[in-house]
């Protein structure tokens, strides 16, 4: 899982290092989750473009094989998403466990 708030940060590093990985799913928040959407449209990857962190749990619960990993990494800020890091983890755990 991956995006955020827009500060302007290039993604092309990013993008390049996800389209050459191992990585097989890659779920896309907005803002900057677009961007990396749009980059990695022609590349092998199952991407998934979502608006909530709900919807994006959601996803990775039905495409994470058993015994393999789902990464929460956004590469962006949240501001403007939750109130703090606190609230997006509770919400997180939250649609974990439900």
């Amino acid at each position: 899982m991956c995006g955020g708030n827009d500060r302007g940060v290039n993604q092309e590093n990013l993008i390049y290092f996800l389209k050459n990985s191992e990585i097989e799913n890659i779920i896309c928040l907005p803002k900057t989750g677009e961007y990396i959407y749009n980059g990695l449209k022609d590349s092998n990857k199952k991407i998934y473009m979502v608006k909530t962190m709900e919807e994006a749990v959601e996803i990775a619960k039905k495409n994470t094989e058993p015994n393999t990993i789902c990464l929460m990494s956004p590469a962006a800020s949240s501001y403007g998403y939750f109130k703090n890091f606190k609230e997006r983890g509770n919400i997180y755990k939250k649609c974990v466990t439900n």
